[in-house]
């Protein structure tokens, strides 16, 4: 609404502006320019006004009427950017195949994969699972009951979901193994692992979503119905690099071009020569990996040949782990920062460049000894945001809080908790329309809150419920998802529900609704310095305005007497978006304003 109105504004004032020989007044056409103006201004930073207005939590979608505690899952996939597909648990089907767009009618049970009840009279479930997008549909293993987990796929309708193929013939399933069942789309194919006999075991296989184009890339391990389990799937180097077992029974690196032939073993040496390999990522110009030989997982990394394949530091002499399994990595500035061990800093956080010499330890957070132990701060949950790494993190003086840091010990900081050193534990740390979002408990001082901030010099602030009361005790953040710029997620948080779909809405704190219907120039937009605002035909002599940052805090307040012209001085605020609300004895309006 509000973009169409403007959009017709500027039409209207252009067409003036082109004829503006009719027009015998200088003041309409200054007043037409400083329309134009400020409307492309508005519709500009359109997309920042939501971020002025104070978020706040609704529910859009109640999963089970009462206090049921049924989850949605972890794992998901979208069908554009509007539509998820999901699994959820419904007291008539069981876990079965759902979608939602963030309202309660668009919310609705796909299709009941498995139909029936079993002994007990509980509904049988299709319980699909490791959902992909691939060419504008979504792929995943379920079953049918009839037939074991196989591969199915989905365009987001009953008639449109079904199985491609029973790869595995009968009720035994191809895709069962949870550590392999990962899908990854290459060249227009879809790979993934997957068994098709007793006589040959989980291996490499591709679909183009038809049951004749999905085949076997190569049986790596064809003895006696033996697996490869391909996993840990990356694209380098335009081809297909993967992770699978070998006789050695370790795993290694292999890649594909899509062909049974020209899927091949990175490296031909010894046994005792080739590193097990885990967690894979591209990084520059090389693929990052966790290897072992006779010392512990370390950091490795190749350029696709095996003369390029080396370890890039033993971090942790011996035979401990100088890179731990499981932990996420992050890219920032040309460095990977990823949790390190040593035996004299314990787990803390780490970065490097891809070389020996630029692998080093960012900071220990959590000095000293526990007896012959060092203590650790045990990085988690790494997340770049505004130049810098987020990540939660424990010190003796704190506990477990969120911390940030720009790559030096000097700049990695506690950034935001509280110092009654209880459990703080920040969780789910995410980015959304530059906006930061992360979920903190406090052991101390009471339950979970969803927080965000709009940079990494703003204090974060806690959203709060729009239409329901938090509960006292006991509150859990689940799921996050986005749909449609808007931040969704599963979560227990009120009072006598269970695990409930909620969305952040924008709370008009700031009065932002009221300009739809006024016409109030400024200029200039965005400023430097001072923003004039037309108050033309106002007779109300006293005029209160209000600045606002993008969380909705009110940061300035002032009464003038001005008719006609009012000026607002941003030379001392910082840059970034602000909103100004002013209220005169007539009228109430908002205006979004960039200080640069």
């Amino acid at each position: 609404m509000l973009k169409l109105l403007k959009i017709n504004l500027v039409i209207s004032d252009i067409i003036l502006f082109t004829n503006c020989k009719r027009l015998n007044s200088k003041r309409k056409i200054k007043k037409i320019m400083k329309n134009i103006f400020t409307t492309l201004s508005i519709l500009l930073f359109s997309t920042m006004i939501s971020t002025a207005q104070n978020e706040k939590i609704t529910k859009f979608y109640d999963t089970k009427a009462g206090s049921g505690y049924y989850s949605i899952g972890t794992d998901n996939a979208y069908i554009g950017d509007s539509i998820l597909i999901f699994q959820m648990w419904s007291d008539d089907a069981g876990y079965e195949l759902w979608r939602t767009n963030g309202t309660a009618t668009g919310t609705y049970m796909v299709k009941d994969i498995t139909t029936g009840t079993d002994s007990y009279d509980s509904p049988l479930s299709g319980f699909p699972e490791y959902f992909s997008a691939f060419d504008g549909k979504v792929y995943f293993r379920a079953t049918d009951g009839s037939h074991g987990f196989e591969l199915w796929i989905t365009d987001g309708t009953d008639e449109g979901t079904a199985m491609v193929k029973d790869i595995y013939e009968g009720g035994s399933g191809s895709l069962n193994p949870t550590s392999t069942t990962k899908f990854i789309a290459y060249k227009d194919e879809l790979y993934f692992a997957a068994k098709s006999s007793s006589d040959r075991g989980f291996e490499l296989w591709k679909t183009d979503g038809t049951e004749a184009g999905t085949v076997l890339v190569k049986d790596i391990l064809s003895e006696d119905g033996k697996s490869s389990y391909p996993k840990e799937l990356v694209i380098f180097n335009d081809l297909l690099f993967f992770v699978a077992k070998t006789n050695n029974n370790n795993y290694e690196i292999w890649y594909t071009d899509g062909t049974g032939t020209g899927t091949v073993r990175l490296s031909n040496l010894p046994d005792n020569e080739r590193p097990k390999t885990e967690e894979m990522m591209v990084f520059k110009d090389m693929l990052i990996f966790k290897g072992q030989l006779d010392n512990g997982l370390e950091l490795w990394k190749t350029d696709g040949t095996e003369a390029g394949t080396m370890e890039i530091k033993d971090i942790n002499p011996g035979t401990g782990w100088g890179a731990p399994y499981g932990d996420k990595m992050v890219e920032l500035n040309g460095e990977l920062y990823f949790k390190g061990e040593t035996e004299e800093s314990g787990y803390e956080l780490w970065k490097t460049d891809g070389t020996e010499a630029g692998t080093v330890l960012v900071k220990d957070i959590n000095p000293g000894m526990d007896g012959s132990n060092p203590y650790s701060s045990t990085p988690s949950f790494l997340c770049v945001y505004d130049n810098k790494v987020f990540f939660a993190a424990r010190n003796s003086d704190s506990g477990t809080q969120l911390w940030a840091s720009d790559g030096t010990a000097e700049g990695t900081v506690l950034y935001f908790g509280h110092s009654d050193n209880g459990t703080w534990s920040p969780r789910d740390l995410l980015v959304m329309n530059n906006r930061f979002y992360f979920t903190l408990n406090s052991s101390a001082y009471g339950q979970p809150y969803l927080y965000s901030m709009g940079s990494s010099t703003e204090t974060p602030v806690a959203h709060q419920a729009k239409d329901f009361t938090f509960k006292t005790y006991e509150r859990y953040f689940g799921t996050f998802f986005i749909l449609k710029n808007q931040l969704c997620f599963q979560a227990d948080i009120e009072e006598n529900t269970g695990f409930e779909l909620y969305k952040l809405v924008s709370e008009d704190v700031t009065g932002l609704s009221e300009l739809e219907d006024q016409q109030i120039s400024m200029y200039p937009n965005p400023t430097t310095d001072f923003v004039h605002f037309d108050l033309e035909n106002n007779s109300a002599q006293k005029v209160n305005y209000a600045v606002y940052d993008i969380s909705g805090k009110q940061i300035f307040s002032e009464t003038l007497n001005v008719q006609n012209d009012l000026v607002v001085d941003l030379s001392s605020f910082k840059t970034g978006t602000y909103v100004v609300k002013i209220n005169t004895d007539k009228q109430s309006f908002s205006k979004t304003i960039i200080r640069k």
